[in-house]
């Protein structure tokens, strides 16, 4: 019995990789949009450059203030996020 549950579940795990190669074929595996282009990450670090706080520049991007804040510091922590690291600096 669980030699045919085995085969069964070897089955599955065939057709489910057949369908992800199909679906990446036709571009539904593309991932999640980016909340901020570089243009607006730039644009980010130089309002809180000028002072304003990252609350405030957060609320008006419409993002929480976790990103702001790795936004902002991200220029020093290239290693952590390399997207945001390539952005040039405010």
């Amino acid at each position: 019995m669980g030699a045919f549950a085995e085969f069964e579940r070897a089955l599955i795990n065939e057709r489910q990789r057949e369908g992800i190669v199909l679906a990446k074929q036709r571009g539904a595996y593309r991932g999640r949009k980016k909340a901020l282009s570089a243009a607006t990450v730039t644009e980010l670090r130089a309002r809180i450059a000028a002072g304003v706080s990252k609350a405030k520049v957060a609320r008006e991007f419409g993002i929480s203030q976790k990103p702001a804040r790795r936004v902002h510091s991200a220029r020093d922590a290239g290693a952590l996020y390399p997207r945001l690291a390539t952005c040039p600096p405010s």
